[in-house]
């Protein structure tokens, strides 16, 4: 057990993938600072549309962690960890390559909702997010299923 995570499954050594860990847990720092300056700014009496930013926030945060996505080493902390792409580099890589790009879009698809307003609007980033999520997970069970199989 020496050299291993506790939480991490077998094939992760300490320090795999630090670099991408550091980056999605810094980018999800960064993404909050703006949402509790919104809300700071609100206690203190600015007018400020907390939806909006909200979705703001969201749809920014959602682009940089699309971004980080595709470099995360396989791992048991971070990314789309589903049984089968734990199982396996190759669906690890191909699933989260696409969840780059679900992520990325999700987040366009929130920043573009920022005109509009009401509350159909401030469904639409979550609605994005767990689209992409979804998406991710189900093609991870895909690639899996399609993976070659070696010793057949």
């Amino acid at each position: 057990m020496k050299g291993r995570l506790h939480w991490a499954p077998a094939h992760q050594e300490l320090g795999s993938g630090e670099q991408a860990r550091a980056e999605a847990i810094a980018l999800t720092k960064l993404g909050l600072l703006p949402a509790h300056l919104a809300i700071l700014a609100n206690g203190a009496g600015l007018q400020v549309g907390m939806k909006a930013a909200n979705r703001g926030v969201l749809g920014a945060l959602l682009i940089g962690l699309g971004n980080v996505m595709p470099k995360l080493p396989r791992n048991g902390l971070v990314g789309i960890r589903t049984p089968w792409t734990l199982a396996g580099s190759a669906v690890w890589e191909r699933t989260h390559r696409l969840a780059g790009y679900l992520c990325t879009a999700a987040g366009v698809v929130s920043l573009a909702s920022l005109p509009s307003g009401g509350k159909r609007a401030t469904r639409i980033p979550m609605a994005a997010l767990l689209g992409a999520v979804a998406v991710s997970v189900a093609y991870s069970f895909v690639a899996y299923a399609r993976r070659p199989r070696s010793g057949s």
